[in-house]
């Protein structure tokens, strides 16, 4: 691709942006500790040497006192899924975003950014999961309070279109 200025010089762009896939998922309700698979997207790189951005927006919220947390895993060529670049610190849950419902059984909304490596042209599958401490019903994702109920034109408790981003881009 060329880009031609008024002096009649040129000069070559390059765009690392190989593909991009997107989806996006609405309010969902959970029951139970643990994690709960939300969505799952695909994408099969171009290049062995690609690198993957996933990228998930999330509004979850939690009973009051106790924590949700989101998490990013992957499987490549239908294999077994297993988390990716997550950080550890002893015994406590391994992953990528979280929150602390507040005393009202609030929420909170935050985005999970990773760059990965699949190193890989098999097709790979990312799989968003949320996990919840308390194990009452109604911990929800998409919306930012447990409790909500319909106030009209008010917009607050809202509930919220979610999106997931895979995006490959070239090894610059």
């Amino acid at each position: 691709m060329g880009i031609n200025f008024s002096s009649g010089g040129e000069q070559t762009a390059r765009s690392n942006v190989m593909q991009v896939k997107y989806t996006t998922y609405d309010h969902i309700n959970f029951s139970g500790t643990g994690y709960h698979d939300v969505v799952n997207l695909s994408i099969t790189p171009y290049a062995s040497d690609s690198r993957i951005i996933v990228t998930v927006n999330v509004s979850n919220c939690c009973r009051g006192g106790h924590a949700g947390q989101g998490r990013i895993l992957k499987s490549v060529g239908g294999g077994s899924y297993g988390l990716i670049n997550y950080a550890t610190d002893g015994s406590r849950a391994q992953g990528h975003g979280g929150n602390e419902g507040n005393p009202s059984d609030g929420g909170a909304s935050y985005m999970i950014h990773i760059w990965d490596h699949p190193n890989t042209t098999s097709s790979v599958t990312y799989r968003y999961q949320v996990g919840f401490e308390s194990g009452e019903s109604n911990q929800r994702v998409g919306t930012s309070s447990r409790n909500y109920s319909n106030q009209g034109g008010y917009g607050y408790p809202g509930v919220f279109r979610q999106g997931f981003t895979l995006m490959e881009v070239a090894n610059a």
